[in-house]
């Protein structure tokens, strides 16, 4: 592996609220963040995101329970680490707030030289154990979502709408929360010392059954028209066709 510096780019944003609420409670709003993990001479690393987390867990008494919050956007509350290498690359965002003490977030990168690809592989948050009761170490979840974030070498991704991943503990199939993600746009595996993004693959939006019906039907209606149309100019030739006769 390569060893790393690690660079902060500034924003100016307001803290997000961290809320208590049910498992399918809305997304706090928050303004995107942006880290940039340096190389040898080069930049190999950019990532933007909002991120919002419901983490499961059984309380004192011994009851279900959740902790939400949100990864900050103001890099003064956020450090940032990382490693660049050939083939696997990763980004580790640590922070505190007000339901976490230094929570932690590596995303991993690997790039397929052959294919001429690479993917977010998986992605791991690291809780730790004096965040929760009558537990002893640190809580390890893992979403891999392997090929699910894939994109060309030399191509950054984005997705400006929520994306939900679940997070299971590690070495389990035992799900225990789930991050939200949107404003995500990253590029690994950069070959310049630039800190911008450059060509992007958006994501694809989810489209509701409303709009392939709704263009169908408009379609019908000009078929319709069209038809309609076609007699009405058939039927006036023929008129016009009689009366030269």
């Amino acid at each position: 592996m390569t060893e790393t510096s690690t660079e902060q780019i500034p924003h100016v944003t307001n803290e997000p609220a961290v809320m208590q609420a049910p498992v399918n409670t809305a997304v706090v709003a928050s303004s995107p963040g942006k880290w940039i993990i340096n190389g040898t001479n080069k930049i190999c690393i950019i990532a933007q995101m909002s991120a919002f987390f419901n983490v499961s867990y059984v309380n004192a008494t011994k009851m279900p329970s959740f902790k939400t919050f949100n990864l900050p956007a103001g890099n003064r509350t956020v450090n940032v680490s990382g490693n660049c290498g050939e083939t696997e690359q990763n980004l580790t965002l640590t922070w505190s707030d007000t339901n976490v003490t230094n929570a932690s977030m590596t995303m991993h990168f690997m790039k397929n030289a052959t294919e001429k690809h690479y993917s977010l592989h998986h992605l791991e948050l690291t809780l730790q154990a004096t965040d929760f009761p009558n537990r002893n170490q640190s809580l390890v979840l893992v979403n891999e979502t392997k090929s699910y974030f894939e994109v060309g070498v030399s191509y950054a991704y984005k997705c400006l709408r929520q994306q939900k991943l679940d997070l299971k503990q590690n070495n389990t199939n035992e799900t225990s929360g789930y991050v939200i993600l949107w404003d995500l746009e990253f590029v690994a595996f950069k070959a310049d010392n630039s800190a911008v993004f450059g060509l992007a693959q958006d994501c694809a939006f989810n489209t509701p059954d409303v709009v392939p019906i709704a263009v169908g039907c408009i379609l019908s209606i000009l078929v319709v028209f069209v038809l309609i149309a076609y007699t009405i100019g058939r039927r006036r030739n023929q008129n016009h066709g009689y009366r030269s006769m």
